[in-house]
């Protein structure tokens, strides 16, 4: 149930990226690392933590939304290449993940999600042609428009050390709680049923977040090997 796709800001987000506001989508990386989940949460139930039960860790079960948003807005990565790794924690799945995703658009990308954190930090960055978004906290997001292209003006610019002037847009989403999430998307599946709606998340969309899971599960570098 990825849900957090009914929250505004990110839903503006995906409008801007879409429109070619910042234009060729060049970078994408997310810091994830506001996840915090101490003892006490893996002692709340004898099946948290561990690959039988739960199927999987940070990726799998906190982290999964971000993710889930981001191949939303940038398209599914081609490769994915992970390490992830137990920090801290006497469990058998992990606590924190590295990936390193490249789209078929050529753009590259950096996950970096983290449970063991504190307190940690939630901030999307998309680097574009174009201009720059940062979203942070699910809320602050500003848009740095270029006056010119940075590909049509590292052609024609005799600057060796020039960079093009920008404009600065912010705007602050109002907080929007996890419940209000669950309803819209609930709301959206009964009208998609009964109206004809379109989804928010159809299952194949759904499917291709948990496919990158799995590929970073099976890509994963040993962390003794860094």
């Amino acid at each position: 149930l990825y849900n957090r796709r009914t929250a505004a800001a990110y839903r503006f987000v995906k409008e801007q990226v879409g429109s070619g506001e910042i234009g060729r989508l060049l970078r994408a990386t997310w810091l994830a690392t506001f996840h915090f989940r101490g003892d006490a949460y893996y002692r709340s139930g004898t099946w948290r933590g561990t690959w039988e039960l739960e199927g999987g860790g940070l990726l799998m079960t906190q982290a999964a939304h971000q993710l889930d948003l981001l191949q939303w807005i940038c398209g599914s990565p081609e490769v994915v290449t992970a390490c992830c790794r137990t920090v801290d924690r006497k469990i058998e799945t992990e606590n924190e993940a590295t990936l390193l995703l490249r789209f078929p658009s050529g753009a590259t990308g950096h996950f970096i999600a983290s449970g063991h954190e504190m307190p940690g930090v939630n901030r999307l960055e998309l680097a574009g042609t174009k201009g720059h978004i940062i979203l942070e906290d699910d809320r602050f997001f500003t848009l740095r428009r270029l006056v010119t292209d940075s590909v049509d003006f590292s052609r024609e610019s005799s600057d060796p050390f020039g960079k093009a002037g920008n404009t600065v847009y912010n705007r602050e989403f109002p907080p929007e709680d996890d419940a209000a999430q669950h309803a819209a998307t609930l709301q959206n599946f009964a009208d998609a049923v009964l109206y004809g709606a379109e989804l928010v998340c159809p299952l194949e969309e759904g499917a291709a977040s948990l496919k990158i899971i799995l590929e970073a599960y099976r890509n994963t570098i040993p962390a003794k090997s860094w």
